[in-house]
C-alpha cells in the first residue's frame, strides 16, 4: 500500500493505492454503497458486510468531502479523499 498527501487550493488529498486486482469497473459505482459487495459468495475467504467503504464515504461527507476510486494502469485500485482545510481562524461548519 502506498499513502501520499497533496493539496490542491482548499482541499487536502489522501491518495491510497494498492497493488491487488482493482475493482471491477461496472462494481465502481456501487461500492460505497450501503451492503454492497463485489463478491458476495459467503465462502471466501475474506469477509465484509459491505459497510466499510459506506461509512468512510458518510464520514467524509458529514466533513464536507468526499472520496473516489479508480484502478490503476499497472494494476491495483486508487483510492483519493478530498477534505477542505479549515484555517484556524475559520468558523467551523456545524451541521445542525
Amino acid at each position: 500500500i502506498i499513502i501520499s498527501t497533496d493539496k490542491i487550493g482548499d482541499k487536502a488529498l489522501v491518495t491510497i493505492r494498492d497493488h491487488g486486482p482493482g475493482i471491477p469497473i461496472d462494481a465502481q459505482p456501487y461500492i460505497f454503497e450501503k451492503f454492497y459487495r463485489v463478491n458476495p459468495v459467503d465462502s471466501q475467504t475474506i469477509y465484509g458486510h459491505g459497510l466499510g467503504l459506506y461509512m468512510a464515504n458518510r464520514m467524509l461527507e458529514a466533513m464536507g468531502g468526499e472520496i473516489s476510486v479508480r484502478n490503476c494502469e499497472d494494476g491495483g485500485a486508487e483510492f483519493v479523499i478530498s477534505l477542505p482545510i479549515i484555517e484556524e481562524n475559520d468558523e467551523p461548519n456545524l451541521i445542525s
